[in-house]
């Protein structure tokens, strides 16, 4: 009887228990950034495990546009969301049971199965939960869940590991997907909750169909959603031919992610993205190797020296709710503009000596700043570029609620490039032309999507009403 008022059922007249409070917005938010710090956690938790454990277990020496397109056609994202928590408790079992490099193999390829459905259904539950307004703040906060986990899980998993050994790091593992199930199951998406609940905040197409029943041209389609219905464009054929009544209810055949790739400001956005993560992860590759040859650091140190790096990202939620008020293009273009100098000054880290080490840290906190800029305000932007998208094309070209998911699965597959080109290029600058050629050259890339954030990320700045 208690589990009839604990979960939503259909056709039910009475609302869950708590109801107001598991269909806020912040509980939303934070069970949404509980679940990519889960994800991200458990990814990197057997990064400082497995060379160690590889040995032993094995005798040997030491994937996403697809579930954007089924998660908009889901009625709700709860459901792919629990499945994305069950890959990955499948993939942590077979990573802690496996004995052989195939069942680790699988394990790390579910891992990142997860991680698609996760991060595609996921960001596109934020999406529809926050106004567009909010959504640069609530992306600062999933920044920051990453963030948190790249920071404590492979310190947490190597602590772990050195003193209970390798059965007690996946108890821990176990344990945050616990608490990461019961989120999962206690919140309650909106589209539900408005069975007992109204929020008079409606987005998108659903705030196009109310704008339309207001002003009483219910039998004529929009031309896209908007935030304020009196600037509904004309409806007349003659004043806007797309808008002919012959696209009304009709849906096109090309596929929404390809008609959103059409668009200028996505593909600058998705670049933007690639090569954030292409300037993070090449670090991973370069960076201990440096410190152990130049300071004769241990791998404590060679973790520790990412510190400064991780600990500017701490500012995403600020960062987003400022690009919220003054839009992506300022703070993306200046982050990676801002990176640029601090990563070309990485060729005067030459020699062993206490100066030399604060100025490394000094730089790689400077990079890391300059990509808290980038990182929060591009994932706001595929939100904006949907919207945009939506009011220019034809009321429901884009199907009826909007490809968010769709959007975030592009944005996931340019990030996932960036994370697998960076360490590559990163080890191979450094084996074929040494340190200070790996800070030029990313150096070079950044200015590149310095231009490109300028010219195509965000609105033109005289669209921006800066004082308003």
């Amino acid at each position: 009887m208690a589990l009839k008022t604990l979960f939503p059922r259909q056709g039910s007249e009475k609302a869950p228990v708590l109801l107001k409070y598991r269909s806020s917005r912040w509980f939303i938010l934070v069970s949404v950034s509980m679940a990519i710090f889960t994800d991200v956690f458990l990814y990197a938790a057997v990064v400082p495990v497995l060379p160690f454990a590889l040995h032993v277990r094995t005798g040997i020496e030491s994937d996403k546009a697809l579930w954007g397109y089924f998660s908009d056609r889901i009625t709700y994202r709860t459901t792919p969301f629990l499945v994305g928590l069950i890959v990955l408790a499948g993939a942590t079992t077979l990573l802690c049971v496996g004995s052989s490099i195939a069942v680790l193999i699988l394990g790390r390829a579910l891992q990142g199965i997860s991680a698609a459905l996760v991060w595609t259904v996921g960001l596109a539950l934020l999406v529809e939960t926050f106004d567009s307004k909010k959504v640069g703040m609530a992306m600062g906060y999933v920044g920051l869940a990453m963030s948190l986990a790249i920071l404590t899980a492979p310190l947490l998993a190597g602590v772990v590991y050195s003193t209970g050994g390798y059965y007690p790091v996946f108890g821990m593992l176990f344990g945050l997907i616990a608490v990461d199930v019961l989120l999962r199951v206690l919140m309650v998406e909106r589209k539900v909750a408005e069975r007992w609940m109204d929020f008079s905040q409606p987005r998108c197409s659903e705030a196009n169909e109310a704008a339309i029943t207001d002003t009483t041209v219910a039998s004529v389609p929009a031309e896209g959603p908007s935030h304020e219905p009196k600037e509904l464009p004309a409806t007349n054929p003659s004043e806007n031919p797309t808008s002919d009544a012959s696209n009304h209810n009709t849906r096109s055949r090309v596929p929404p992610v390809i008609l959103l790739l059409k668009s200028p400001r996505l593909v600058a956005a998705l670049f933007a993205s690639l090569i954030t993560a292409l300037l993070t992860t090449s670090f991973d590759s370069t960076l201990p190797l440096f410190v152990k040859s130049l300071f004769n650091w241990t791998s404590l140190g060679a973790g520790l020296i990412f510190l400064p790096f991780v600990i500017p990202t701490f500012l995403g939620p600020i960062i987003g709710a400022l690009s919220d008020r003054f839009g992506p293009k300022i703070p993306t273009a200046t982050g990676f503009a801002l990176a640029v100098p601090f990563l070309v000054c990485l060729r005067f880290v030459t020699h062993n000596d206490i100066g030399q080490k604060v100025l490394l840290c000094v730089l790689l906190a400077g990079i890391g700043f300059a990509m808290s800029l980038v990182f929060g305000p591009t994932m706001a932007e595929i939100t904006w570029v949907v919207e945009a998208e939506e009011r220019r094309l034809p009321s429901g070209t884009l199907g009826p609620r909007g490809p968010y998911a769709q959007a975030y699965s592009l944005f996931n597959i340019a990030f996932a490039g960036g994370t697998l080109i960076g360490p590559i290029f990163g080890g191979m600058v450094k084996t074929n032309s040494g340190w200070s050629a790996v800070g030029w050259s990313l150096a070079i890339l950044s200015f590149v999507a310095t231009i490109v954030s300028l010219l195509g990320v965000g609105e033109p700045l005289r669209k921006r009403p800066w004082l308003v």
